[in-house]
This record gives structure tokens, C-alpha cells and sequence, in this order.
């Protein structure tokens, strides 16, 4: 069909008010809409490492440190991985449900001290338990293991071996100047089996292939896929056009931005690729580093934001809207119209609902080691009656810190039903004085109650249903989600689907398109639950 002329470049931003002028405007705007919660100020706490219990500092040095989150040992809390250097341990946090956390990676069995850069949870060999990924570089160093990639498989009684060498996985030491890129997981050929993807920042991009029976295989070239050295960081696997087959995306530094389509499978079921970043319009050139996705203005379709370097009128971070049809993709990217350009020095970036009022709103972080970038985490919050426009409340919301961040999550750590923040702090200069490499940013904003949360699960090797699509309506909404595995910059958020639910104590229905194929539909349902739907049977209310 038709597009419109290509144009990467927004428009000037409308709203040429003083950020205070807008917090009230917005205020305004909500109560003479007369919602339940016409304005509900963003709150969030910062809780102490020695509260927490996620006290570590052993980070490596470069450019970020990675941060998994996830509920390993299904027992219904969210706990998180952070890799640490080389020589130093590991650190596997396990949450006892309220947000207090105990690092259990030597307990657990993960010994390994050849270092760390980012990690993955997901099912490596399809026995319906978390596996974890832990990827490292050699950036600035000259110590390096024997691979870059170390695969620990979890047994039946909960703890891990490395299973690096049976799993058929070797990625060789980069340069030293090369640096990792993110991870990223998901069944690219419909086989049933979880694949995933890695890189490096300044190397190759690689695609490894399950082979179903606990070993992979780099098909990179056989895809499609370009090996052409560029300045890789975080990828993302998606349905971006809405055809049912898992795309990549992955942000790219001083180079554009890449859409790798699927095409369905080729000879050996290997999945096969085309470039359609210019064709999509989504081929951003800036210095573009984190990225996340979700649908923001309630189509259906996944939206992307990227964060970047700020300078006026050169680089910003950017927000594209999707706008595909039909297997068509195109994005228009919008983020100086809706206010969500300026991120200073933009590395983790996720979607979150923060008051539960049913709108997607926006938190980025940022830093850099030198003078001149101590800026806190934007949080651009969604306004009401606003069309499409954000306002950054950070400051207003309490979120004041002014460390060099990395990964930023959104989970609900405390299980309060509402999604609070966390972020990764590098090793540098502005970070030496916390005592965490782990800040916790627990939301207490005074919004909605209502929310719910959805946990889709098959039978099968792809048990948590990476790839799901999850639908929420009530009688006046639609919402989506996706169960992703990596995300934000070198992050993973846990393969659950939260949803606030505004001035709804329930949902009319629940629809879940299922990886592969198929689709699954239950409701109503009562709101603050927490529920796992099963593709092939009944659904289980966890809490209530």
C-alpha cells in the first residue's frame, strides 16, 4: 500500500509551556474529564540495599552491567540475576515475596567466575525449568575465558550445572574493543523450542538455533542475517507486523537500526530473514542504545522507543508508533510531539502502567562516567485528555538519583499490585559511593487498586510462551501485552502480563494468541488477581 514520504525527522514540540504549567494543566484536563482517578502523582521510593538485601559490588567495568529478572523457581515472587566480573561470583537474588532478597548463587550451584556481562532466563532444553544464559565480553581486558557464552541448565531439585559444553556453545573472545550486546529469546522457526540471539557492540551479530534435543547451532549467514561488524546493543524479538512469525529488532550505535523480518522457515527449518529497516521506516541513525516495546496508544500493535544521546536538533531518544497493515510494517516515529525526546544520556527504557489507570506510561535512565551527565531517570507519564502527550515527573515522582544507570526493569517486586522499578548501576565514578550495584525504586503512587496479572503457560519446551500476545477489555478499554525474554539495555522483564485496570474491578475478557498458533479466550474475570492460563486447560487464580 501507499506510504506516506519518509521522514525521520518529528515536528517541533507544541506544547511550549514550563514543565510546571503542564503538571497542573494535566491535572485540570483529568478532573474535568471526571475520571475516578482524574490525576494520580506518580510516587516512588528508593529502598535501601541493606532493606533489600541487594547488596553487591561486584560489577564489571564498561559500558553497563545487565540485569535478568524473573521467577525462577515458580514460587510465585520475581527474583534477579546480576552477572558479576571476572574473578568475583555471580549473584542470584531470590525474593522471599515482599521484596527482600537473598543472594543464593553459590547455594544454588552457579560457581563459574570466568565473569559476566548480561544474562537470559528461559528453557534451553524444554523440561519446563528456567535455564539461565550468562554472556560476557572481553571489553578493555585481557583475561577472557574460553567462550563468551555460558549456558547453566537448572535440575529437578533447583540448583544449576554448566551444561556450556553439552549445549554445543562456543562464542569466541571478541576484540577488546568489542563490547556485548543484549540478549534476546524466542522460537523463531515454530518448532516448539526457544532460540535466541547475541552480539557485540562494535562485532557480529549471531543467531543460535535450539535443536531441540539441549544443543544449539549459529545459523546466522543461513537466515539471512547480516554479519557485518556494526555497533550492536540490545535486540528485541517481536511480532512487529503482525503476521504471527518473531522479528528482530536491535538498536544499533552511530549506524541505523535494524528490522530483520521473518519470512517463515527455509531448508532445515531454519528461519529465514530480509531487511526491511528503511522499508518500515524504522532504520533510526543516531546512537541509539536501549529499546523496549509495547502499545502504547491501544491498537493492537507493538510500539517501539529507543534511547539515545541527547543534543537538540540532532539526537534524541525516539518513540516510533506502529503503523503496519496487513503485514505492511511502517512506523512513524513521534517522540518530540508527545515529549519524550529528551533523555540525557539514554541507556535501560521500559513501558509501564504507573498509576494502574490503564495507560503505558514511559521510564528511561541514563548516565555516563563524566561530569556534565548527572541527570535522574525520566519517567514520562501518559496525560489525560492529552491525545498522545507525556510529561516527565521524575522529580515530582521522588526518582532524584543521579547515578549512571544501565538496565531499567518494570516488575512488581513486592507483589502490591503495582510495578515499581529497578535498575543496574555500572561500575564508574558516579556509582562507587552506593552501596548496591541494584537501585529498587518500589512505586508507591496513589492510583487505581485495580490491576491484574496474567501468566500464560503451554505444555511443550516453550512453557512460559515466550512470543504470547495477551489481551485485556473492559467495558470501556483494550489493552496488549507480549511474555518477552530481553528487553531495555542488556534486561530481561519477567514472562508475566500486568495490566491496571483504571475504575474497572474487572475485565470483560482475556485473549491470548499463543505462540505457533491458536488462540485462547476466558472472562470475565475479577480484578487484583494473578493468573495463570494454561494453553491446553483451565486457568489458576494465584492470588486474590
Amino acid at each position: 500500500m501507499a506510504r506516506p514520504p519518509r521522514n525521520n525527522t518529528a515536528p517541533s514540540n507544541p506544547w511550549p509551556f514550563n514543565q510546571k504549567f503542564l503538571e497542573h494543566l494535566a491535572c485540570a484536563i483529568g478532573l474535568a474529564f471526571g475520571s475516578a482517578y482524574a490525576f494520580a502523582a506518580p510516587v516512588f521510593e528508593r529502598i535501601s540495599a541493606s532493606d533489600s538485601g541487594l547488596i553487591t559490588h561486584a560489577v564489571k567495568f564498561g559500558n553497563g552491567n545487565g540485569l535478568a529478572a524473573a521467577d525462577f523457581d515458580s514460587d510465585g515472587d520475581i527474583d534477579l540475576f546480576l552477572p558479576g566480573d571476572i574473578g568475583t561470583e555471580h549473584h542470584l537474588f531470590e525474593n522471599d515475596g515482599s521484596g527482600l532478597f537473598s543472594d543464593t548463587a553459590r547455594v544454588r550451584g552457579i560457581l563459574d567466575r570466568s565473569g559476566g556481562r548480561t544474562a537470559l532466563w528461559f528453557d534451553a532444553d524444554g523440561d519446563a525449568r528456567l535455564d539461565l544464559l550468562v554472556a560476557d565480553d572481553c571489553f578493555r581486558q585481557n583475561d577472557c575465558s574460553d567462550t563468551m557464552l555460558r549456558l547453566y541448565r537448572q535440575t529437578e531439585s533447583g540448583t544449576f550445572i554448566d551444561a556450556t559444553a553439552s549445549a554445543g556453545l562456543s562464542e569466541p573472545a571478541p576484540r577488546a574493543d568489542q563490547h556485548r550486546a543484549g540478549l534476546a529469546a524466542a522460537d523463531l522457526n515454530g518448532d516448539g523450542f526457544v532460540d535466541f540471539v547475541s552480539g557485540f557492540w562494535l562485532g557480529r551479530f549471531h543467531l543460535f538455533m535450539n535443536q531441540g534435543d539441549g544443543a544449539f547451532k549459529e545459523y546466522t549467514l543461513a537466515s539471512g542475517i547480516d554479519s557485518t561488524e556494526r555497533g550492536y546493543w540490545q535486540p528485541i524479538l517481536q511480532d512487529f507486523n503482525g503476521d504471527g512469525l518473531i522479528d528482530i529488532y536491535v538498536t544499533v550505535d552511530f549506524d541505523s537500526n535494524v528490522m530483520w523480518l521473518n519470512q517463515g522457515t527455509g531448508p532445515d527449518g531454519i528461519p529465514l530473514f530480509v531487511d526491511a529497516s528503511a522499508e518500515s521506516n524504522s532504520d533510526n541513525n543516531m546512537n541509539d542504545m536501549g529499546v523496549a516495546a509495547g502499545d502504547f496508544d491501544d491498537d493492537g500493535d507493538a510500539d517501539i522507543y529507543a534511547s539515545n544521546i541527547f543534543f537538540p536538533g540532532d539526537r534524541h531518544n525516539v518513540l516510533f508508533r506502529n503503523e503496519s497493515i496487513d503485514g505492511d510494517p511502517w512506523f512513524t516515529e513521534i517522540s518530540r510531539p508527545t515529549g519524550t525526546e529528551n533523555g540525557a544520556w539514554g541507556w535501560g527504557v521500559t513501558f509501564l502502567d504507573v498509576a494502574n489507570d490503564g495507560k503505558l506510561d514511559i521510564a528511561a535512565t541514563n548516565g555516563w562516567r563524566m561530569p556534565g551527565w548527572e541527570n535522574p531517570i525520566r519517567l514520562f507519564i501518559r496525560q489525560d485528555g492529552g491525545g498522545e502527550l507525556f510529561l516527565d515527573m521524575a522529580e515530582a515522582a521522588g526518582l532524584k538519583d543521579t547515578y549512571w544507570g544501565s538496565t531499567l526493569l518494570a516488575a512488581d517486586i513486592d507483589r502490591d499490585g503495582r510495578l515499581d522499578l529497578v535498575q543496574s548501576l555500572p561500575l564508574g565514578d558516579r556509582n562507587r559511593n552506593d552501596p548496591g550495584a541494584i537501585a529498587w525504586y518500589r512505586n508507591r503512587t496513589n492510583g487505581s487498586p485495580a490491576y491484574m496479572v496474567i501468566k500464560p503457560r503451554m505444555k511443550g519446551p516453550n512453557h512460559w510462551a515466550i512470543g504470547a500476545k495477551v489481551t485485556v477489555k473492559t467495558a470501556s478499554s483494550s489493552m496488549t501485552r507480549w511474555i518477552t525474554a530481553g528487553t531495555s539495555f542488556f534486561g530481561q522483564e519477567p514472562a508475566e502480563a500486568f495490566f491496571g485496570l483504571g475504575s474497572h474491578d474487572s475485565v470483560e475478557s482475556i485473549t491470548i494468541d499463543w505462540p505457533g498458533g491458536g488462540q485462547s479466550k476466558t472472562g470475565p474475570m475479577s480484578a487484583g488477581t494473578v493468573i495463570q492460563i494454561d494453553a491446553e486447560g483451565p486457568f489458576r487464580i494465584e492470588t486474590d
